[in-house]
């Protein structure tokens, strides 16, 4: 969700922000299907609780050879477990992102753009775009990584 957020921040005060990174984000609006996936996970994690969700979302989150690195499904699941139904409701139905492309050219700062070559979310293709649309932006595609590419 850094990404929703970093787009804002550059939208409203876009000249105090004096570097940017942009990890596993798109700068595209989300399509309808995305938004009813979203609910359709609200709803489960009503039913069954956020882990349940979690453990949906899992194979889209990190790359399939760490399905069964324990200690980090582990960590992922009690972030879910710990952050619990209600603000996992409120997370999905805050994401909501406006349509980015016109404002990366608005982007003065240094910026990197990384995403994990495997993330099934937010694919290298939609972080070269945003990369593309930034000025002197660089890029990293992590091997071997999915969505999350920072450590819980």
């Amino acid at each position: 969700m850094g990404g929703y957020i970093a787009y804002e921040i550059i939208r409203q005060a876009g000249d105090r922000v004096m570097r940017l990174v942009l990890l596993d984000t798109g700068a595209r609006a989300d399509p309808p299907e995305r938004r009813q996936g979203r609910l359709e996970l609200v709803r489960l994690a009503e039913r069954e609780g956020a882990a349940s969700a979690q453990r949906q979302l899992l194979p889209m989150l990190i790359h399939p050879q760490r399905l069964t690195d324990e200690a980090l499904v582990a960590g992922i699941m009690q972030m879910a477990i710990d952050t619990g139904v209600e603000a996992f409701k409120r997370q999905q139905t805050a994401i909501t992102r406006p349509d980015n492309p016109p404002l990366l050219a608005q982007i003065r700062c240094p910026t990197l753009v990384l995403v994990g070559r495997q993330d099934v979310l937010t694919p290298p293709a939609l972080a070269q775009e945003i990369a593309a649309g930034i000025a002197g932006a660089r890029l990293e595609i992590i091997a071997e990584c999915g969505h999350l590419s920072t450590p819980p």
